[in-house]
């Protein structure tokens, strides 16, 4: 006869919490999820306001979902990955050209991985493999890797007879005590925000095609208005998002539609001289001008939907697109 023991696996689970609770901001609020069904944690993020008399923290609205693996020893291999197209447009072709990364190895659940598969990308599910003897964080996005990489290699994966899958992390995707590591982090977290805004482009887009030129304008910036409502132009790693904004707000304010001129052209704002439109109305050449440029900034804006799709979700994932 023997008491109840307790598995070395709850030592390591609850060290590696402790060190995730260490190492992520203070006044982010981590809850647990027990019993859990592959997702361990919900991370909510706040931010630090002191402009009140004392300091206080706002929410962000933003949340993630984590997957903890903590580890005793971590298994770092490097590894070569080859060159290859966009996989949103065809099956995965990779080239000869090679290049070699450093990775941690981790194995993972094949249940786990189809779970998270289930969910969709909306909200991204985050892997930390903490390594307990030096406190370090690696991090993946489960849902991208997944799409990206494990359906792209194997699109019949989850109807195979495995186990459990090695996948590879990255070692340069780290958290340490040093906020800048935190950037990805806020990026993934904002990806519900990003969908929001993108569906709303879209919406406009397709209005803006139907709209009448009379009231164009007009449209243009009340879309304008709502479009700056969102949370989404703050962000270190898509300095693009910044651009838009910069055009949308010279737009609501002064009026003037910036439109990339050769240096010394004025267009001419007098003679109503230029057909435009379903009904070969004329107008000035400033105000065709206008028009097209309108049509093409949300054109471009509409774009980022699919920039985001074939770009931004391949952000810190072990592959090498040409």
């Amino acid at each position: 006869m023997r008491p109840k023991r307790k598995s070395t696996s709850h030592i390591t689970e609850k060290v590696s919490l402790k060190i995730i609770n260490e190492i992520l901001p203070e006044y982010w609020t981590i809850r647990e999820y027990k019993p859990d069904y592959g997702i361990d944690l919900s991370i909510e993020l706040f931010e630090k306001n002191d402009s009140e008399e004392k300091l206080v923290f706002d929410t962000l609205g933003e949340h993630l979902f984590i997957q903890v693996k903590g580890t005793d020893t971590v298994d770092i291999a490097n590894i070569k990955i080859k060159e290859r197209k966009n996989i949103e447009n065809t099956p995965l072709n990779e080239s000869g050209v090679e290049k070699q990364i450093e990775v941690v190895k981790f194995v993972i659940d094949t249940n786990e991985l189809f779970t998270i598969h289930r969910m969709g990308n909306t909200i991204p599910v985050i892997l930390f493999v903490v390594n307990n003897q030096n406190k370090n964080i690696y991090f993946l996005c489960l849902n991208d890797y997944i799409d990206k990489v494990i359906l792209a290699k194997e699109p019949d994966f989850f109807s195979k007879e495995q186990e459990n899958k090695t996948i590879y992390i990255p070692t340069s995707n780290l958290i340490t005590k040093n906020s800048n590591t935190l950037s990805p982090i806020y990026f993934y977290a904002k990806r519900p925000k990003f969908y929001s805004f993108f569906n709303k482009i879209g919406y406009q887009n397709n209005e803006l095609n139907y709209c009448s030129e009379k009231i164009l304008i007009e449209r243009c910036k009340y879309y304008i208005s709502i479009l700056l409502r969102f949370d989404v132009w703050e962000n270190n790693y898509w300095p693009i998002i910044d651009h838009f904004k910069q055009m949308l707000i010279k737009i609501k304010e002064t009026d003037e539609i910036p439109i990339g001129y050769v240096e010394g052209f004025v267009p001419d704002n007098k003679e109503k001289e230029w057909e435009y439109g379903p009904n070969g109305n004329l107008y000035t050449q400033k105000e065709v001008l206008n028009f097209q440029h309108i049509h093409s900034l949300w054109n471009q804006m509409d774009n980022m939907k699919n920039v985001y799709e074939t770009m931004c979700r391949e952000w810190f994932l072990p592959e090498y697109n040409g």
